[in-house]
Formats: C-alpha cells, sequence, structure tokens
C-alpha cells in the first residue's frame, strides 16, 4: 500500500463503502459516489480540543478531550455528526469527586464507547508524586455523563512508568484497549462490559516506532501513540483493520499521523506499518493543519468519520511566530496567544474516511 494521501475522494458508487468499529458484525453498509468533492484545503477549524475521542448517539456526536479550562474531561456534543460547528460549549464529563484515585492533575486522551446498557470510559493521566503515567476506567449510563470512577477508582499501571492514550474499539470478538505502554503500541482483550480485562488476556505488542520521520526535535528515538483502529471496506466490499497513530514531537509543527495495515478478519491481527518513508498525513498536505494527530474514528449512517486535532490560528509554526514548546522558537519570540492552555493552541478536525479501490485510506475535509 501506498502511504500518501489522497486528497479527493473517488469512490465507486455502488456496493459496500466502509466498515468501521461499531459495525463489527460485518454489515454491508451502502457506498456513494464523492468524486465531486475536490476540496484541497484543511477542514473547518472546530472547537478547542486535543487527543479528541468521538461516538455518535441517536443522531447526537459526543466529543471527549483532554483536559482544558477547568474541566477534567471536556464533552461537547451537537446536533450533526457531520459538523463540528454545530457542538456547543463543552461542558464536564468526570466531575471531581469522581476523578481516578491518586491522578494528578489534568486528564490525557478519554476514550469512550456504548457497552450494553452503559458508556465505558478509559483515560490516562499523572499519577500524584511521581512522574509515572497510568490508565484509569469511568462509567456512565449516559455519553455526556457525569461519569463515575469504576470501584475505588484504582490507577492501572501496565508499565511501570508510561501508559497513556488508551483507545477502545469493539470487534467481532469483543472489545478491545489500545494504548501506549512501555514507549509501543499494545492492546489486550475485555470482557463486554468495556471495563473489565478478560480473563487470561495480557498485553501484546502490536507496533514500536522505527521510522526516521516519526523521531522529532524532542526525543532521541522514534516515537509512537495515539493508537486507533479502524475497519474500512473498498468499493468491492473486502475489508481491512488499519490501525493510526501519531508520531514525531506533539508540540510542533511536525506532529503527524502515519498508519498500520492490520488485516482482514474478525479482529486486528498482525500489524504490517505502510507509512515508512512518510507519513500519511502532516502539514505537507494540503487538507491538513499544522501537527495533524490524535486522530479517532467513529461511524454515522454508514460512513466512517476521522476526528483529530492540530495546531490552529493564531499559532504560526511556520515561522514569524511559535508555539512556545517548539524546538527552536526563539526566546520572546513565542506567540503568548498559542499557549497550550490557550483556544488558540489545538483545534478539532473533521474528516470522511474510507478505501479507494487501491485499498489505500483516504480523507476529505469536512
Amino acid at each position: 500500500m501506498r502511504t500518501t494521501v489522497i486528497l479527493s475522494l473517488a469512490l465507486a458508487a455502488c456496493g459496500p463503502q466502509l466498515l468501521d468499529e461499531e459495525d463489527a458484525d460485518g454489515t454491508d453498509l451502502s457506498g456513494e459516489s464523492l468524486e465531486s468533492l475536490q476540496t484541497l484545503r484543511p477542514p473547518k477549524q472546530g472547537p478547542f480540543g486535543a487527543d479528541p475521542h468521538a461516538i455518535v448517539d441517536g443522531d447526537t456526536l459526543h466529543v471527549y478531550t483532554t483536559s482544558h479550562h477547568g474541566l477534567n474531561i471536556p464533552h461537547f456534543s451537537g446536533a450533526s455528526p457531520t459538523d463540528l460547528g454545530s457542538l456547543g460549549a463543552p461542558t464536564e464529563a468526570l466531575p471531581n469527586a469522581e476523578r481516578g484515585d491518586r491522578l494528578a492533575a489534568g486528564v490525557w486522551a478519554p476514550t469512550v464507547r456504548r457497552a450494553g446498557d452503559h458508556f465505558a470510559m478509559w483515560y490516562s493521566g499523572g499519577l500524584q508524586g511521581t512522574d509515572d503515567k497510568c490508565l484509569w476506567r469511568a462509567v456512565s449510563d449516559r455519553p455526556e455523563g457525569p461519569f463515575r470512577r469504576v470501584g475505588q477508582g484504582n490507577p492501572i499501571c501496565p508499565d511501570p512508568h508510561w501508559n497513556i492514550d488508551p483507545y477502545l474499539v469493539r470487534t467481532g470478538t469483543g472489545f478491545w484497549l489500545y494504548a501506549k505502554v512501555s514507549g509501543k503500541l499494545q492492546r489486550r482483550q475485555l470482557e463486554r462490559d468495556g471495563l473489565t480485562f478478560a480473563a487470561r488476556s495480557s498485553w501484546a505488542v502490536v507496533l514500536g516506532g522505527t521510522e526516521a520521520w516519526e523521531q522529532g526535535q524532542t526525543q532521541n528515538v522514534p516515537l509512537v501513540e495515539n493508537p486507533a483502529p479502524v475497519r474500512l471496506a473498498k468499493p468491492d466490499g473486502s475489508q481491512r483493520w488499519l490501525l493510526f497513530y501519531a508520531s514525531n514531537s506533539w508540540a510542533t509543527r511536525d506532529y503527524a499521523t502515519g498508519y498500520a495495515d492490520c488485516g482482514n478478519g474478525t479482529q486486528p491481527g498482525a500489524c504490517v506499518k505502510e507509512s515508512k518513508a512518510k507519513p500519511w498525513l502532516s502539514r505537507h498536505d494540503a487538507i491538513a493543519p499544522r501537527g495533524p494527530g490524535g486522530a479517532a474514528f467513529f461511524n454515522h449512517g454508514g460512513k466512517a468519520y476521522m476526528i483529530l486535532h492540530g495546531w490552529a490560528n493564531p499559532c504560526n509554526l511556520a515561522g514569524d511566530t511559535c508555539h512556545s514548546k517548539d524546538p527552536g522558537c526563539p526566546a520572546g519570540g513565542e506567540n503568548n496567544d498559542c499557549r497550550f492552555e490557550n483556544p488558540g493552541g489545538r483545534s478539532l478536525y473533521l474528516y470522511r474516511v474510507g478505501l479507494n479501490a487501491n485499498g489505500n485510506p483516504v480523507a476529505q475535509p469536512l
């Protein structure tokens, strides 16, 4: 498979187009012609947020992001799943009283899925009194929350030091949890509640950092994070599991998104990295914001969508001003409106996604 982004979708007008993790029963989904969509521009800028996750409940889009503006887990909802402009002001999905035990400061990369009669949530954060990062769980009977800690809210730390970026996915064999553990992307099977590890299950490495483009200016080895598996179908109906991931330095414009092919089974199998010479989506693509990363996927009306974050105006990471955490930013040269905590920092962007006839993932900005 090629790793370049196809800037305009040209999917066949007949036959099943795509299947994502919410349609793991293999239901055929009707396709549509997208040949008329030729816009070569970034998608419309959505609200401020980083490391987003999104689900659709009924006809309502629910989006969750990393902590900001005093909210542990900001939750946005909107009446149009295909328009981030429909999202209202964020509300608190995880009240302070329900924060995980020994959770320090903010919450990173929440992930939410419906699991029967409830909504399961996983998130990551720092462990109080240490530099370690761990995972926590919460549950709610409504997608907007409030979410409640599971049990005593104990941290889950498969690696002694670094566990971040959880991602829940439902497959033909049930729920799986993906995360960055010990510097690699790993996964572990869950019970049907989406919250409990399956009996006799264990963490297994899926993908590691190997490529030159994955090594940013702030680390000395290739880096992979934010795993996001999704099942898509070609116009002829054949299906593939792909694992998207973010790489390079998150606080710079060089942050980018790559992917691996994980087979055509009822669940993702062994993954073969496809983004070798360059990322699948980066600031060099006309349809991308600066530093596109933290991708997540959802299904609506038989179509797959990708939400991710990127650096937004007034953050001009290209030259005259820079983010204060961007390596090489001269003293006094940073744009103070570009602080991580400021709405001018990272914003959300939305795409249609699918596979073309050659089996390559394609994206169309919305």
